[in-house]
């Protein structure tokens, strides 16, 4: 797979590793940008050195964006590019097939499934190259911002990198809780759709009162709502704990590191332009962890 993606599409080599540096860059220039507003405001410069220095952040920040809408565009062209390849790909092996298989119900089946796996967005050649872009980048990103903070604290890595990784394993308990008994209300809510169905049905409304069913639709409806009603209370109670649960470890998170700013700042004088860049860098460190997580699950 790979390799035909690479013959399709040589150019997707680069794209994919110049968007990790656009997507790592932007977000660090923005950051050093607001340090360096902070840091000529606080020292009391003139006008001048303030604009100088925005235009110059925005020299930086400008191509980047054009850069990042470049290649989003380049990434919808490479998608049309492998569709069109993978569907070629599929008509010709059918035209190499026998034609008792391709006839057949099976062969067509086989067919359909290929054509409606390979002519959408998500079909793994063309994801594949999105994905590893944004990993990697993730990755990238969470080793830059590590040096950057490992300047002021080390420490203050462990503790984000911890309390972000308890926060993610903790939803994501929550989410395989749901997933796992899911098979529990499903039939419970398929039996109240049909009974739903059922009962404003007005081909069956003579039968209804002839046989007096009114009262069975009643009881039957409240005894599955009672029924769903229960799972979706165990389900919401868990959620509600868990989203607590991770509102606290983020307060300590963040209550945390941004305590220890606080401290640098009146014991160990650091300046408002450091408060804002370390500000913007943890805050960022913590997306970073995330993002591994969320591309790697």
């Amino acid at each position: 797979m790979l390799k035909n993606v690479y013959v399709w599409q040589k150019s997707i080599i680069f794209t994919t590793l110049l968007r990790v540096v656009v997507i790592v860059a932007l977000p660090l220039v923005v950051t050093y940008l607001s340090k360096s507003v902070v840091q000529i405001v606080g020292e009391g410069d003139n006008i001048n050195s303030l604009i100088l220095t925005i235009i110059v952040f925005s020299a930086a920040i400008m191509p980047l964006r054009v850069v990042e809408n470049v290649l989003n565009e380049q990434a919808n062209s490479e998608d049309i590019v492998l569709q069109i390849e993978y569907g070629n790909l599929i008509d010709g092996t059918t035209m190499e097939m026998d034609y008792e298989v391709l006839a057949s119900s099976i062969g067509q089946d086989k067919r359909s499934r290929a054509r409606q796996v390979c002519m959408n967005n998500h079909v793994a050649g063309v994801e594949l190259f999105r994905y590893i872009s944004r990993f990697l980048a993730n990755v990238v990103g969470l080793i830059v911002y590590m040096a950057i903070i490992s300047t002021l604290q080390p420490l203050i890595i462990v503790l984000v990198l911890t309390l972000t990784v308890a926060t993610y394993f903790l939803n994501r308990g929550q989410n395989l809780y749901e997933h796992n008994n899911r098979d529990h209300w499903t039939p419970i809510d398929r039996k109240i759709r049909y009974v739903l169905a059922k009962s404003s049905d007005f081909s069956h409304a003579k039968d209804t009162r002839l046989y007096n069913m009114q009262v069975w639709f009643t009881d039957t409806f409240t005894r599955l709502l009672k029924e769903r009603g229960i799972w979706l209370h165990k389900v919401e109670n868990r959620s509600l704990f868990v989203s607590a649960c991770s509102a606290l470890l983020s307060l300590v998170r963040d209550g945390l590191s941004y305590g220890y700013l606080i401290y640098m700042i009146y014991q160990k004088d650091m300046s408002s332009a450091d408060f804002v860049l370390y500000l913007g860098i943890i805050t960022q460190f913590t997306n970073w962890i995330l993002g591994i997580f969320d591309e790697a699950s």
